[in-house]
């Protein structure tokens, strides 16, 4: 258990008790970054997010210090020091954990959400990256391979004798990140001779074989030539002769297919694909901020809250059911910011698109059997 952090706050915020107050509400935070320090085990998932935000709370300290209204920038900062000392005692329900700032729970179990960076900073997401050999920085691809891996580790998928199916797999490393976890995959992307596939293959995100798809070595050879087979597939018109899997998956691809509506049509579709029970996570373009105006061009379209809506309701007509979908997009300083075109991908969480304010969005889906939930 971390030390106890629920400490008497002042409740008096006259002038000549300002200065008495933030120096309690400094020491304050100064145990509470000991007690973060602390808590490396039980703990470890709050300790990297709280430790940042205690160390806002003590830069805000300085500044409330010399605040021209000291008074009421006081009162800001003490209800921020509340909601990060009741995190901290641990209050926590099995699988859930409280979103720090906003008070949104978020369930320790991924469902159908945004990328946020809390969700960067857990360790299992680490442990992919590293496991991928990606480069680990706040960058929604990234969060988009680990997103997927780990939906498919928690429900069981990624095992020996577990077959998957990938769509549009590019260059990405997860056809072996899957093979060496003992799955059979078939990796597809589209045709060769496919026009859009020319854009694609232009910037390196076009698969016409198995050759980039082990590149990284993240699966020993004979291993993934076993395991892995490649078929040219247009998700616009999915072959009936693809069988059935125990999982699919795709990232940030149905939303090249043309339009809203097919990028909805290819969920339907993929869903034949899936064994009973079976499991499929895809990523996808969420438009942050308009759930009215939004991108649709031939080439790119960015999906609105009520378009996830309708997505889990027509999954629901093919027998799937789309995991209860958390829409809270971050709040961290990290979350907030905006990388604008040309883009330099520091940091790379929400970006510019079309005039409108694009993240990444994972959807968990699963086929219906036995009434288990996804």
């Amino acid at each position: 258990m971390m030390p106890d952090t629920s400490h008497t706050l002042p409740t008096s915020t006259a002038p000549d008790a300002l200065a008495a107050a933030v120096a309690e509400l400094r020491a304050n935070v100064a145990r509470l970054s000991s007690a973060l320090v602390a808590s490396a085990g039980q703990h470890a998932l709050l300790r990297d997010v709280f430790r940042q935000t205690v160390a806002d709370l003590a830069a805000k300290l300085d500044d409330t210090a010399t605040a021209a209204d000291g008074r009421l920038a006081f009162e800001r900062l003490r209800g921020e020091w509340e909601a990060v000392a009741r995190a901290a005692e641990g209050r926590l329900d099995a699988g859930r954990v409280e979103w720090v700032g906003l008070g949104v729970p978020g369930p320790h179990r991924l469902t159908s959400q945004p990328c946020t960076y809390e969700q960067m900073l857990r360790p299992e997401f680490r442990r992919w990256a590293d496991e991928m050999k990606l480069y680990f920085a706040p960058h929604r691809k990234v969060w988009e391979f680990c997103y997927i891996a780990e939906a498919l580790h928690e429900r069981g998928m990624l095992a020996p004798g577990k077959s998957g199916l990938g769509f549009a797999v590019g260059s990405e490393p997860l056809p072996a990140l899957f093979a060496a976890h003992g799955c059979e995959v078939l990796a597809t992307d589209l045709g060769t001779n496919d026009a859009v596939s020319t854009m694609w293959a232009a910037s390196d995100q076009h698969a016409s074989s198995l050759d980039k798809l082990n590149d990284r070595g993240l699966c020993p050879p004979d291993a993934f030539n076993r395991l892995v087979k490649f078929r040219p597939v247009d998700m616009n018109a999915l072959p009936t002769s693809l069988g059935r899997f125990d999982f699919c998956w795709s990232s940030c691809s149905f939303e090249h297919l043309g339009t809203l509506e097919h990028g909805k049509c290819f969920l339907e579709n993929m869903a034949a694909h899936l064994k009973p029970g079976g499991v499929a996570v895809h990523t996808t373009e969420f438009n942050v901020f308009s759930d009215d105006a939004t991108l649709e061009d031939p080439h790119n379209v960015i999906f609105r809250r009520r378009d996830i809506e309708e997505i889990g309701a027509r999954l629901r007509a093919v027998g799937c059911t789309l995991a209860t979908p958390n829409y809270f997009t971050g709040d961290t300083e990290t979350d907030l910011f905006v990388d604008k075109p040309p883009y330099d991908q520091k940091v790379h969480l929400k970006l510019e698109l079309g005039g409108y304010v694009s993240t990444s969005i994972g959807l968990v889906i699963r086929k219906d059997a036995a009434g288990r939930p996804a």
